[in-house]
């Protein structure tokens, strides 16, 4: 009988170590199972950062190469534009220069020509055109220009072929014999002046109202005009 009841406490002493044993891996599990859970996350995290990292360099690259091929597209455009401007730029010249050389081919002298009359030089009632004669044609290095005479002298600038204003109407009587030995030398402005009003002095910039004869106007018997002192207004030598 006793050796039954010893026989059944080793029995009962292994099964309870072999239930606490049990009880130690239960609990022991988790833990582990925990520690092998966030050593995956922090796997599964540095892979998904490694892949973002891989995909935000290629679009960068991407977008630098994409700013690359646009500048070189602009710059291609834009230095096409450029040769085909200066290309139409040339032409034009070539055009504009074959003109101006078939003008003044057709130039002869002593053919009438007009020069305009800068507005200064005269009055909003008087000719804008003053005609002239051709002395003689003269070649620059650039362009081709022309020696003029006006009925009141040699004007001493020349001009080019494209300041000449062709006239087809008959020459003035002091333009039909003209001396050119003996013809004075003007200037451009006195000859201007002389034309458009009949006196080398055609404005004046009196202060006082132009009575007496230190007016230059009233000393050529010539009304003054709007050109005339036009900041002081209107004096007593004006056409009623």
């Amino acid at each position: 009988m006793n050796d039954d009841v010893e026989m059944n406490d080793l029995i009962i002493d292994k099964i309870s170590k072999s239930n606490t044993n049990i009880t130690d891996k239960i609990f022991e599990t988790p833990s582990t199972t925990n520690n092998r859970d966030s050593h995956i996350d922090c796997s599964s995290n540095q892979i998904i950062r490694k892949s973002i990292d891989n995909q935000e360099t290629p679009k960068a690259s991407a977008s630098c190469h994409l700013k690359s091929n646009t500048d070189g597209r602009h710059n291609l455009y834009r230095n096409s534009a450029r040769v085909n401007y200066l290309k139409n730029q040339s032409k034009r010249q070539k055009l504009y220069d074959e003109h101006l050389k078939k003008i003044a081919d057709s130039y002869k002298n002593g053919d009438l020509v007009g020069i305009a009359i800068n507005r200064v030089d005269r009055t909003n009632c008087d000719p804008k055109i003053m005609p002239c004669i051709i002395e003689k044609r003269l070649s620059n290095t650039n362009n081709i220009i022309y020696s003029l005479i006006s009925a009141y002298g040699r004007i001493a600038t020349s001009f080019p072929v494209h300041q000449l204003i062709p006239m087809s109407c008959s020459k003035p009587l002091e333009l039909q014999n003209v001396n050119f030995e003996t013809v004075p030398t003007v200037s451009l402005v006195q000859a201007s002046k002389m034309f458009a009003r009949g006196n080398a002095t055609a404005t004046c910039d009196c202060k006082t109202k132009c009575i007496k004869k230190t007016c230059p106007c009233r000393r050529a018997s010539v009304a003054c005009s709007t050109k005339c002192h036009p900041k002081r207004g209107k004096c007593k030598n004006v056409e009623e």
